[in-house]
């Protein structure tokens, strides 16, 4: 609910240093969804990564960056090879954890890093800054006509740029989100929907 985003908003304020940068292996849970909204609304900034990036290429992706913090799966956190990583919230399935590395001066406006369409190899991403976003949800709930009765559901990974729009614009604008892990190729996924 709402309710719990701002809860989980004010909570997550209490663990993090005031513009840091997280690294977040994104997949269709509430949890990470919930995570990244709390980074862009606390004016952070978002790396974020398609949580079927190769292990070897996520760690080449974090010791690039040099994310202050990484949010990811436990997966993720028992094959990787990166050393001092310390625990701040065990999410079930997913772990929210501070690394060892400095924090860097980031542009106060800047608020994700996104990958690009089929960059995953190459490792190039999109800057967006806190105006950038705010103006993209704003023209689709403009031309959609988006309010509080409506519903859409992850049909995408939310790292694709169309599925962010989607996140962006409901929950920006008061209506809700279903989340599913399913795939449109799924009938499970055809009965959630329904």
């Amino acid at each position: 609910t709402y309710g719990d985003l701002l809860k989980s908003n004010i909570n997550f304020k209490k663990k993090v240093k005031s513009k840091s940068s997280f690294f977040i292996i994104l997949d269709n849970s509430i949890y990470c969804i919930q995570k990244y909204i709390n980074i862009i609304s606390n004016k952070h900034l978002a790396i974020l990564v398609d949580h079927k990036t190769n292990l070897k290429d996520i760690d080449k992706l974090v010791y690039t960056y040099k994310p202050n913090y990484i949010i990811s799966s436990k997966m993720w956190l028992s094959k990787t090879n990166i050393k001092n990583l310390k625990l701040i919230e065990d999410g079930k399935n997913y772990v929210f954890i501070s690394t060892n590395f400095k924090f860097s001066k980031i542009h106060k406006n800047l608020s994700l890093l996104l990958p690009t369409s089929g960059s995953m190899a190459s490792l190039k991403y999109a800057k967006l800054t806190d105006q950038n976003l705010k103006f993209n949800s704003d023209k689709i709930k403009d031309y959609l006509n988006i309010n509080t009765n409506d519903r859409s559901i992850t049909s995408m990974q939310p790292s694709y740029s169309f599925m962010l729009s989607i996140i962006h614009s409901h929950i920006d604008n008061g209506a809700s989100l279903y989340v599913t892990k399913e795939s449109l190729l799924q009938k499970k996924f055809w009965e959630e929907l329904k």
